[in-house]
């Protein structure tokens, strides 16, 4: 593999969310950038996803309080700027007697919530009675109903156009961006990596030249990591399904299944409501990844 040409400062590969946002920073930093995606821009897990930007609440039963706290920040700083993206949704958490997280545990997580996201827009986060829990959500389970709690995350409704901001940005200050594109072959010569890519619709090859490279492919990171030569594993995947059921919901929901205690949203969204999401181990291809009836 050769090529006289003269190497780029950066090659991504993957054009989800973290290669775009990658592409674009570096590319308003000065560096000279291409992007190349294997299918269509955020067609892999970034379309696939809860469709939340939050501030990791679940964290706070670890203590990870300062990866909390530079969540919550991110967080803000992107509803302050793509408030056309990003809308405010508000959460209820049901607690019922007998819940490993009870009222007392549910309390201090909304008075730390609420401590670490300080400087946010929307309402304080709290506790609420059982009755005003049953008030906002009509046909919620009331036996055995203590109380709740409110919260607010972001919720961004269409994920592909956050992506898409980002790769415009990214191409408007220089960086070449290019999808149905398939890296095959990665070398290192006269101090550049090589880059074999083919075009997935016409089979047409090029190279392109680079003198750093990020893997932005996600679950497909360790089969992108072969191409460099590395053949030890270093991701645990997992799959993670949704299920959609018509309907409106006039709050999200964040709660704990009764089978194994996991938390779990339900989410309006489009005139529907967004289940989910499930969390089990996946060895497979993730390009064959698919919901089964387990």
């Amino acid at each position: 593999m050769g090529g006289d040409e003269r190497p780029v400062d950066l090659a991504v590969i993957g054009g989800g969310i973290t290669g775009a946002a990658v592409a674009r920073d570096a590319s308003l930093r000065g560096l000279s950038v291409v992007l190349f995606e294997k299918g269509d821009f955020s067609s892999g897990t970034t379309s696939k996803s809860s469709r939340l930007i939050h501030g990791g609440l679940r964290y706070l039963e670890g203590f990870h309080f300062r990866l909390v706290y530079e969540s919550l920040r991110e967080r803000d700083w992107l509803s302050s700027r793509l408030p056309h993206l990003i809308r405010p949704v508000p959460i209820l958490i049901p607690v019922y007697r007998g819940d490993r997280r009870g009222m007392g545990k549910v309390w201090i997580g909304m008075r730390l919530y609420d401590f670490l996201a300080r400087g946010k827009e929307t309402p304080r986060y709290g506790t609420l009675p059982a009755g005003e829990v049953a008030r906002r959500v009509p046909g919620i389970r009331r036996e055995g109903l203590s109380g709740g709690a409110l919260f607010y995350d972001y919720q961004l409704p269409v994920p592909e156009r956050l992506v898409m901001e980002n790769l415009l940005s990214a191409s408007g200050a220089g960086a070449r961006v290019q999808n149905r594109a398939q890296v095959e072959e990665i070398g290192f010569e006269a101090g550049a990596f090589r880059l074999r890519v083919r075009d997935v619709l016409t089979g047409a090859r090029e190279e392109a030249a680079a003198a750093a490279v990020i893997n932005a492919t996600g679950p497909w990171a360790d089969r992108t990591r072969r191409l460099f030569g590395l053949h030890d594993e270093i991701l645990h995947p997992t799959k993670g399904a949704h299920l959609v059921f018509p309907g409106i919901s006039p709050h999200a929901l964040f709660a704990a299944s009764p089978k194994d205690d996991r938390m779990f949203y339900i989410l309006p969204l489009a005139g529907s409501i967004l289940v989910g999401t499930t969390d089990t181990a996946y060895p497979g291809d993730p390009d064959a990844a698919g919901a089964t009836d387990e």
